[in-house]
């Protein structure tokens, strides 16, 4: 997937520096020259369990329960040939830790895990939130191939190029939506 936004890439930029400053990640990369940005690996807590007990340490101790799983965003940006517009490309990665057994002693390391496309896809709304877009326009953007404005032009576009299906017997197919070369 991406976004085509109708603005140069030289507004563009600002406004995804300050969209992960604002959701709190540390830029590690910040490169305008080739377009590219990728923020540090940031602890992912939306799957700790909660409850009073979680909530009254975690209150006093903050890092007593740690997730063991880090999230990274890379966002590409490309400029159209006329200048006019900029397509953005947000991905993802993981890593989870995990117990290793070394030599009868448990220890932890890091491994990565498969990125997330719906991750993607979560971040990219929320891009969009971000620039303007109310939720339900900026939520069909990015569930459809192409969204339409009330006067039923094209607006901005997420692109898939891409798509898991079932053919007419169930069994999946990939289908790409570019031409065969």
């Amino acid at each position: 997937r991406w976004l085509v936004v109708d603005m140069p890439a030289e507004k563009v930029w600002p406004l995804l520096r300050q969209f992960w400053e604002e959701k709190g990640f540390v830029l590690m990369r910040d490169d305008p020259s080739i377009g590219i940005m990728e923020t540090d690996w940031a602890e992912n807590r939306a799957n700790l369990p909660g409850g009073f007990l979680r909530s009254a340490i975690g209150k006093v101790f903050d890092r007593a329960f740690d997730a063991g799983e880090r999230d990274k965003y890379r966002t590409r940006i490309e400029r159209s040939a006329d200048g006019k517009s900029t397509e953005i490309f947000i991905s993802h990665r993981k890593l989870e830790e995990v117990y290793v057994d070394s030599m009868d002693t448990m220890m932890t390391g890091w491994v990565f895990r498969p990125s997330n496309p719906e991750q993607e896809a979560f971040m990219m709304m929320q891009l969009l939130r971000f620039i303007g877009f109310e939720d339900k326009k900026a939520q069909a953007i990015v569930q459809a191939e192409e969204a339409v404005d009330g006067d039923g032009q094209a607006a901005q576009q997420v692109y898939v190029r891409a798509k898991l299906i079932n053919n007419e017997k169930e069994q999946p197919v990939l289908m790409l939506n570019d031409g065969f070369d």
